[in-house]
């Protein structure tokens, strides 16, 4: 007997084996990243930018493909990884410092300690200035990490103007600065610092891949005053941008050069903060997502606020209709204790707000 096999099949056979096996291969190094020691290697530390929850779903596909071909044990080895990966790298925690600090500031002891942080991307004001400084007006946090904060010359004195009328109460570190803090407390210095990666476009396409006559991209720092101690305040936004095209080879070599420039970045971060001394508190929008290199990197001196005080990280960042993605963080260290966090629901630009309450521990 003669066994006729379709063409089509055939075709459709090598496409899925091929689409299932990159699944997979990308599936092994996103598992891998959960192995510290391993993200040296480029391409691991690369594909822990893909958040847990993406490689199960990634996993899902594969189980399909490879059913629909009988390979079903393959796929099913697949979700086995990527389920294991979420475990062990995923954005959650089932056990938490917070829960223990709060009771130092339960029944109003200790208030006077207590500091409540605002990390918010503006999006370049693109809701609405009003908005912005509307919403800061509403919570009245008593620091604000704002990133994206790129007015143009035109509104910069109306920002200005508003950041006024709406938040008379509050010292702007730098309002020109694309990365600021704002305070309704002493502000005791404010410096831009520069990063040694270029400041690239967020609106337009990055056409010059060899980033000429660009000026460099900075992080501000500020030393604010609250309840009689300096606090250490940077408001932190690693690079990212448009791509010079919408072809996928281009984006595959501008993702590669800002996975470069974001390790340069993280290089100088890190140094720096070996430098301060006093408790700090790092947040924005860090363009990285939980359990990938740059989080890590910064996880060995500082703690996630959010994961202090949640079983789950939550989303922040939104397309038009849903978020999928936590790229905004307050990080903290030692010097402080983490009493709660929230991700605020209100639509002020496509990054949902994230709140931070700290406890101030006495200064020795």
């Amino acid at each position: 007997m003669v066994i006729v096999v379709s063409p089509l099949k055939t075709i459709y056979k090598i496409i899925a084996y091929g689409i299932s096996w990159l699944l997979l291969s990308l599936i092994l190094l996103r598992s891998m990243a959960a192995i510290p020691a391993a993200l040296a290697w480029d391409p691991i530390a690369v594909a822990s930018y893909l958040p847990t929850h993406f490689a199960i779903g990634l996993a899902i596909l594969a189980f399909a493909l490879l059913a629909s071909v009988g390979h079903s044990r393959m796929g099913l080895v697949a979700i086995a990884i990527a389920g294991l990966s979420y475990g062990i790298d995923g954005d959650h925690r089932l056990f938490s410092q917070a829960i223990k600090s709060a009771e130092l500031y339960a029944d109003g002891k200790n208030q006077d300690r207590k500091v409540q942080a605002l990390a918010l991307n503006a999006q370049c004001y693109t809701k609405g200035v009003q908005a912005v400084f509307g919403f800061i007006e509403d919570f009245q946090p008593d620091v604000v990490l704002l990133s994206e904060n790129c007015l143009t010359r035109e509104r910069q004195e109306h920002g200005e103007d508003l950041a006024a009328e709406h938040i008379p109460n509050y010292y702007w570190g730098h309002s020109a600065s694309s990365t600021t803090v704002l305070t309704r407390h002493e502000l005791v210095s404010y410096t831009d610092v520069p990063l040694p990666s270029p400041e690239v476009s967020l609106t337009r396409h990055n056409t010059d891949m060899n980033f000429s006559n660009m000026s460099r991209r900075q992080f501000g720092h500020a030393v604010v005053r609250i309840h009689g101690q300096n606090i250490h305040v940077i408001s932190l936004r690693l690079i990212a941008g448009r791509a010079p095209s919408h072809h996928p080879w281009d984006k595959f070599r501008w993702g590669l050069k800002l996975f470069q420039f974001q390790k340069q970045e993280l290089a100088f971060v890190e140094d720096y903060l070996s430098q301060l001394d006093g408790p700090i508190i790092l947040g924005g929008d860090l363009n990285a997502t939980p359990g990938s290199w740059p989080l890590k990197a910064l996880g060995k001196n500082l703690k996630d606020n959010r994961l202090e005080n949640s079983w789950f990280g939550g989303f922040t960042f939104r397309n038009d209709t849903l978020a999928t993605l936590r790229l905004d963080f307050l990080l903290y260290n030692d010097r402080l204790d983490s009493l709660d966090s929230a991700i605020i629901r209100e639509v002020v630009s496509d990054h949902y707000p994230v709140l931070g309450t700290f406890g101030l521990k006495e200064s020795h």
